[in-house]
């Protein structure tokens, strides 16, 4: 059994590709993941609980294990 452990992650969405908080070409050579992606990440490595808030692009995740 997995130790008990809490996730929480501040990251871009792919909306905000090209402005100031994701701009390119740094912003074409990752993959920003939209908030389900994002979500599904999370609970395929098991986390429960997961919540993804998103603030006019900024992605908040929050998990727990």
């Amino acid at each position: 059994m997995a130790p008990a452990a809490r996730l929480a992650l501040y990251t871009t969405s792919p909306e905000l590709r090209g402005t100031p908080a994701a701009p390119e070409p740094v912003a074409s050579r990752t993959y920003l993941y939209d908030d389900d992606a994002l979500a599904s990440l999370a609970r395929q490595a098991g986390f429960t609980g997961v919540c993804v808030d998103n603030d006019a692009g900024g992605q908040l995740l929050a998990a727990e294990r």
